[in-house]
């Protein structure tokens, strides 16, 4: 410690001034000290066995606790395994595992139900037309579709292919400590792929936080749009036309609608035509340009307008929405805009939760294209047939809409 103190003393002393050790003493003593060896002093500092004391604890700990599972929780539990006869499995997290089967062998039921299945002609016919009524059924039940092509469906046209897996679906595993009458072990057992999936959603949420990315972007992107136009610069996005192309594809309009929006589209432009001829050679035309970006949708009635009126936001009893807290009229449509990419990319990316098919089940895919009374509907169509029921598994069963066209097309 007196070596640290004067270390730290040493810049302080070194503009001093220096006297030898030997300035007090006389001569004699002065040669005897400045002859004689130093004297060096050895120190041993012994270290505490830290890991001693943390072994004994550690065994300590391990028979406490041995002690209290094997006598206060094992027996309730043992009690009601041979009761109930069913296995406890407590599993690990971070322990999934997928594992590939093994593929088929020539002498495996399932390919043998497999070669029998593709020699008859007449099963082959029977699950194509069971997909086919399956997929025109589930259009005729959905109302949007109904809505807007009608009723009355019938197969047009399909495409489908049958698959024989050469393999059953891959396993999911999991680690774990699985209790039985027996004992307590440590096991790798097999757990649902649905599981699974929820689970590394949970732990991993992709489609949220790709949603989110979309949310932020859009956000961002008007508020430069914003500040451009605050200094002056206009954005290629106030083209009239550029506004109908987003209007139409935001919002999914039929002909008739789109033909009827064009119409006003139209006579907007000509009615802004007219005010620029009659306005005065120096006036500026910001009014004309406010009512050519304006919104282009029909006009509605008061009874089916879905914004409050002033007297409603006055209403202290009108149930607040979040949006209302936003002070801004601005802000709030470049949220809203924002919020519908938001939900949009959700809706894209948040896929349903399926289960494995069964395992010898045959796979059929394709399209199938659809007729009603005045459009045609192409529907992409992904299923599994099992032998075992004869029928389809339904929850592995996909459909997806792939395009909806009118049977007499007009122009806009």
């Amino acid at each position: 410690m007196l070596r640290s103190i004067w270390a730290g003393r040493a810049p302080l002393s070194s503009w001093l001034s220096r006297r030898p050790l030997t300035a007090g003493l006389s001569a004699s003593a002065a040669s005897t000290t400045s002859t004689a060896p130093p004297y060096v002093q050895h120190v041993r500092i012994k270290l505490r066995r830290r890991w001693r004391n943390a072994a004994i604890g550690a065994s300590v700990m391990y028979v406490c606790w041995s002690a209290y599972f094997s006598r206060v929780v094992v027996p309730p539990l043992a009690d009601h395994i041979e009761e109930d006869g069913a296995p406890i499995f407590v599993p690990f997290p971070f322990t999934f595992k997928v594992v590939e089967s093994r593929p088929y062998k020539g002498t495996d039921p399932e390919w043998q139900t497999y070669i029998r299945i593709a020699k008859d002609r007449e099963l082959l016919l029977k699950i194509r037309n069971d997909l086919l009524e399956t997929v025109r059924a589930a259009a005729e039940a959905n109302p949007i579709l109904t809505h807007r092509c009608g009723r009355q469906m019938k197969v047009r046209k399909h495409w489908l292919d049958l698959d024989f897996p050469y393999r059953p679906p891959p396993k999911v595993t999991r680690n774990g400590l699985m209790l039985t009458a027996e004992g307590l072990e440590y096991v790798e057992a097999e757990v649902d792929h649905v599981t699974m999936m929820r689970i590394s959603r949970a732990l991993w949420p992709e489609p949220v936080a790709l949603s989110a990315s979309s949310f932020v972007t859009t956000l961002l992107r008007q508020n430069v749009h914003n500040v451009a136009r605050f200094f002056g610069f206009e954005p290629s996005e106030n083209d009239p036309s550029a506004v109908f192309r987003s209007f139409a594809a935001k919002h999914d309009r039929t002909p008739q609608d789109l033909h009827a929006l064009a119409s006003e589209l139209k006579r907007r432009l000509e009615d802004a035509d007219a005010k620029d001829a009659r306005a005065r050679p120096g006036k500026k035309d910001a009014g004309v340009a406010t009512d050519i970006t304006g919104p282009l949708s029909p006009p509605q009635s008061p009874s089916s307008s879905s914004s409050p009126s002033p007297q409603d936001k006055d209403d202290p009893n009108r149930i607040l929405n979040a949006k209302d807290l936003i002070p801004f009229e601005s802000l709030r449509a470049s949220i809203d805009d924002a919020w519908l990419d938001f939900k949009k990319k959700l809706a894209e990316t948040w896929l349903p939760l399926r289960p494995q098919p069964p395992s010898g089940s045959v796979g059929v895919s394709g399209l199938v294209e659809l007729q009603s009374p005045n459009s045609r509907i192409m529907i992409e169509v992904m299923a599994f047939w099992d032998p075992k029921t004869r029928k389809y598994d339904t929850p592995t069963m996909h459909m997806k809409l792939r395009s909806i066209r009118p049977r007499a097309q007009m122009p806009l």
